[in-house]
Formats: structure tokens, sequence, C-alpha cells
């Protein structure tokens, strides 16, 4: 997960380079949860997993953010309750949410379960 965000960080560097813009983009693991949030998390309903999820997470960025302007990036969204958090986590440290996208989408195969 973390090359697919390299990744990204390359490719938007390379774009405002290429358009003369004057920002750059970084990598960071800003949003971490400790290992007993992750397991009660994947293992609970949504219900359950939300509760958790605001109790349980912590900031990991070693700088502050502040007024930074994120894109935030999942692996999978299953019921979106990780990103909601993470979103309302961030903006509670006064973080700009440009973005936030994931790289699989499994909503409706749940939904049918």
């Amino acid at each position: 997960m973390h090359n697919v965000a390299q990744l990204i960080s390359r490719m938007m560097n390379a774009y405002s380079r290429a358009y003369g813009l004057a920002w750059s983009a970084h990598v960071c693991d800003a949003v971490g949860m400790t290992p007993q949030v992750h397991k009660a998390v994947t293992a609970n309903d949504r219900h359950n997993r939300l509760h958790r999820l605001d109790k349980g997470l912590r900031l990991c960025a070693t700088h502050s953010m502040a007024h930074a302007q994120v894109i935030l990036i999942d692996d999978i969204v299953t019921t979106g309750s990780t990103m909601r958090a993470c979103i309302r986590f961030l903006r509670s440290h006064h973080a700009q949410i440009v973005a936030a996208c994931c790289l699989a989408d499994v909503r409706e195969q749940n939904a049918d379960a």
C-alpha cells in the first residue's frame, strides 16, 4: 500500500514540475491505530467498528498536520467506517482533506452477503 502512495506522490510531483506549480507531495503514514484496536475493528460490525475507531486512532506523522492538504488513501473499503473516522480525525487536527480514495471498494459485494 505504501508503494502505491509513493507512486502517486511521484506522479503528482512530476505534474507539479511540468506545469511549474509551487507545491510538492509527500507520503506519510499520518494515522495509525493500536494493534488491539486494529484487531477489534477487523472483527466487528459497522457500529462497533465506528465506536472503536473514534477512540483508537493516533497521529503518526512526525510533523503537524495543521493546514496540511491531505489526500487520504486506503487499501480496501468494506463499510467506509475507517475512511470516515480518519477524515474526522485528521480534520480534528486541522488538516484539509483534498481527496479520499481507495484501491478496492467491496461495499456492494458485502451488501449481498
